[in-house]
């Protein structure tokens, strides 16, 4: 339920009483409430501040590693303040009233209580379940991040909610602010301004203009229903409806460092199967067996790449989940094995609600076994969902992860499937109030807002143990809808049911990249839209850009088709153009992902994650960078042969032309239907693949194409190169190949070398590299020396 608090009728921490000091930090007592305040890092610490005086050690499902250096902190205090003082952070606490403090060794400041200055009021304030947390902020300092949400890359100027919301549920508008208007723009669930969406990432970066674009992180590690009111001129707060106060404050200051800790924190995304790197094909529409063979036959005898078919909803008997329609497909297993000879796999959508039938195997078995939420008063909470009354598997109970992963398992395994896609995980439901579903986490009954945002994670997790099961040894991938931080640990995201409109395409590049930066890098959206019918302009403009995102996905709901072919010989030429770029470019996306699954790096990000002192970048909304070296500025107007295209600092060699061209400047680039434009960044090695695939079933290349930019000026640029079988776990014990290269430039001459590290892989032939240098005319002397070792 939305709810607001009133402050006038709020409280305090009330008087200082006391305080003792702990092996990281130090522990404050108040009349109200306790504060525990820890070191975790050198440059981040953690506050929590108690509720009815009792800590919550384990708030949400999001967490799953707490940094433990050692910290040098030194801790001062007075009859008014405490000091806590590391070697890179100084936090001041201010004892009466309540107020916080932290700036880094040079004087910046990272995070400030609303009237440090005054210190008449509490920067915290708390009524019943609920909190408020009001903080200081200088009228152009920007707002990154906050996961899935409308609008541009800053967040400033509006209010945002966390709370998983199906936006076409007819529902949907009970969840919008009331200070949104009837009429507004942000009560239609299409416009660029609607809000919750379908995940709630409550971490956000603050960017401060006046200390050179200075960044401090913050997560809120909450999974209740929460709100961001960042319209404030001088001030923002930050609320939750229940849950305790738990706060990481990363001092940055870049934004590379803030996110590498918080997906430490949080989890990274596991490297995936290279197949899932590829074009997905899914569409809502009641196929047979005789469908799904012509539609493979077609992208084959078109000769546009493809690796997976997705069927929706129809493919079941009665929308009951695990269970097949045998007229439409009468051998599932025989059709997924036919289909993987010609290069594809299959993959299926699996909803959380079951329909409750008690004939019904799903249903009953999950009845015997308690699996099921239930209601406020004991009994089993019904909604209604696509097969009609349905019950919800209760996703807090190990047992329940155990029961629906096995299902997922046996299903997969059984029909010859590759991956699951979760839809409908918010959870969605109709005719029934959401809100009296509960949660029996630990043996007690726990209200739906303590579990909501976190449902969709749960299931994922149940499902990403249960495919683990069934195929030992091998990746696995699933496709979710909604999420929390944490989300990533176990599914890529889309972006949800977007509409075929050109503002929907610009909507999902600053959407991405804000998913992206908030620990989510596997994400994408539905090609040409899912909603309303594409047009062949769209449909080409769309692909262009969605085969240089990390999931790229065509898939639409509407009664005229959205396959290439459907939108005649011309888009079909692009579309083959487009995603046979991607296949050529798999290496160099493979190597993001590996090193994504490491470190956290965003596969996709905005220009200020990769230039974050160059303030143009943030007024860039509508480009970002493709792995670490190439800029992609989509076209999504229509009828536009052409757009301004701004590159930072440094040398950019245009993809299609070659042409090198000095940066820090805004261009007008070309771009008819079949361009987009796309700039690598000088100093790069790109690999790609030198042969022509239509599937990544049985890629084992021989070859492989180092497409070398030469720097614009002195110096040495590193690239890399992962390698490994693509589809088990082995990488995890070292067999892989990794390449790094490093590209010297030295006046007129150039020279690449590189070195090798890993155990290798039994599937492994590649057998040699072949050079590609692009200089555009600037007659370097280049020698090649590849030294591997």
């Amino acid at each position: 339920m939305y709810y607001r608090m009133k402050t006038t009728f709020a409280n305090g921490l009330g008087a200082f009483k006391s305080s003792i000091r702990s092996s990281n930090g130090i522990n404050l007592v108040y009349e109200n409430e306790k504060v525990r305040i820890e070191f975790l890092k050198e440059d981040l610490f953690r506050i929590k501040i108690s509720q009815a005086g009792k800590f919550d050690e384990n708030p949400s499902c999001s967490v799953i590693k707490i940094p433990s250096q050692k910290v040098s902190l030194k801790i001062k205090q007075d009859g008014k303040q405490i000091a806590l003082i590391s070697r890179e952070l100084k936090l001041v606490i201010n004892k009466n009233p309540f107020n916080i403090r932290a700036v880094r060794s040079d004087g910046t400041v990272v995070i400030e209580g609303f009237d440090w200055k005054k210190l008449k009021d509490d920067a915290y304030l708390s009524m019943n379940s609920g909190w408020l947390l009001r903080l200081k902020r200088n009228p152009d300092d920007m707002f990154l991040g906050l996961g899935e949400k409308t609008g541009g890359l800053d967040k400033s100027g509006r209010k945002y909610q966390m709370w998983n919301t199906d936006i076409l549920s007819p529902e949907s508008g009970s969840d919008v602010m009331p200070e949104v208007k009837q009429g507004d723009p942000g009560r239609d669930p299409s416009s660029q301004s609607f809000d919750p969406y379908y995940m709630s990432i409550p971490f956000y970066y603050k960017v401060s203009r006046k200390d050179k674009f200075a960044a401090a992180g913050f997560f809120f590690d909450n999974p209740s229903r929460g709100y961001f009111d960042l319209d404030g001129k001088d001030d923002y707060t930050v609320e939750f409806n229940a849950g305790q106060l738990t706060l990481y404050v990363f001092s940055g200051p870049s934004m590379k460092s803030i996110l590498e800790d918080y997906s430490g924190i949080t989890g990274r995304m596991e490297l995936p199967p290279i197949w899932a790197l590829g074009h997905h094909q899914c569409r809502w529409k009641v196929y047979t067996e005789k469908d799904v063979r012509e539609l493979a036959n077609n992208y084959r005898k078109l000769g546009i790449p493809c690796d997976t078919l997705w069927l929706d909803i129809d493919y079941m008997d009665g929308y009951r989940v695990f269970t097949w329609n045998r007229e439409r497909f009468p051998d599932m297993k025989k059709l997924s094995d036919e289909m993987f000879a010609k290069g594809f796999r299959m993959i299926t959508i699996v909803d959380p609600g079951v329909k409750y039938d008690p004939s019904y195997s799903a249903c009953r078995e999950g009845i015997k076994g308690d699996h099921f939420c239930r209601s406020a008063n004991g009994s089993l909470f019904m909604g209604r969902v696509w097969p009609g009354q349905t019950v919800f598997p209760d996703f807090t109970q190990g047992k329940t992860r155990e029961w629906w992963g096995r299902l997922n398992g046996e299903h997969a395994k059984k029909n010859g499937l590759a991956a699951i896609w979760n839809d409908m995980n918010e959870p969605a439901t109709k005719d029934s109030d959401i809100a009296d579903m509960r949660f029996d986490f630990s043996g007690e009954n726990h209200p739906h807002e303590r579990f909501h945002n976190e449902y969709a994670t749960l299931m994922a997790m149940a499902t990403k143990q249960g495919l683990e099961k069934a195929f030992p040894g091998k990746r696995t991938f699933i496709l979710s809808r909604a999420g929390a931080p944490g989300i990533q640990r176990y599914a890529a995201n889309w972006l949800g049911d977007n509409f075929s409109r050109w503002e929907h395409l610009w909507q999902s590049i600053p959407m991405s990249n804000g998913l992206s930066i908030s620990g989510q890098p596997f994400v994408g959206s539905d090609i040409g839209g899912f909603a309303q019918a594409c047009n062949p302009e769209l449909l080409a403009r769309w692909i262009m850009y969605a085969v240089l995102t990390p999931f790229c996905r065509n898939h639409n709901a509407d009664k005229q088709g959205q396959e290439p072919w459907e939108m005649g010989d011309k888009v079909t030429d692009v579309y083959r153009k487009a995603v046979k770029l991607r296949y050529k470019l798999l290496p160099y996306i493979y190597t993001a992902f590996a090193e994504s699954s490491r470190n956290g790096t965003p596969v996709m990000a905005p220009l200020s994650y990769y230039f974050q002192s160059d303030g143009k970048a943030y007024e860039t909304d509508d480009q970002y960078m493709f792995g670490p070296d190439l800029l992609v500025a989509p076209v999504y107007k229509k009828g536009l042969k052409s757009r301004k295209v701004y590159l930072p600092e440094g040398g950019w060699y245009d993809f299609w032309t070659g042409k090198l061209i000095n940066g820090g400047k805004t261009i007008n680039v070309k771009a008819p239907l079949d361009i987009i434009p796309l700039f690598v960044r000088s100093g790069a090695v790109i690999p790609m693949l030198a042969e022509e695939i239509d599937s990544t079933v049985g890629l084992r290349p021989e070859e492989i194409e180092l497409h070398v930019f030469a720097p614009s000026e002195s110096g040495a640029f590193k690239s890399c190169l992962m390698e490994d079988d693509g589809e088990t776990t082995d990488y995890r014990k070292g067999k892989y190949f990794e390449t790094e290269f490093v590209l010297t430039r030295n006046g007129g001459g150039l020279s690449i070398s590189a070195k090798t590290s890993g155990k290798g892989f039994s599937s492994f032939r590649r057998k040699r590299f072949n050079i590609a240098l692009h200089d555009s005319g600037q007659e370097l002397e280049f020698k090649d020396v590849i030294q591997l070792g």
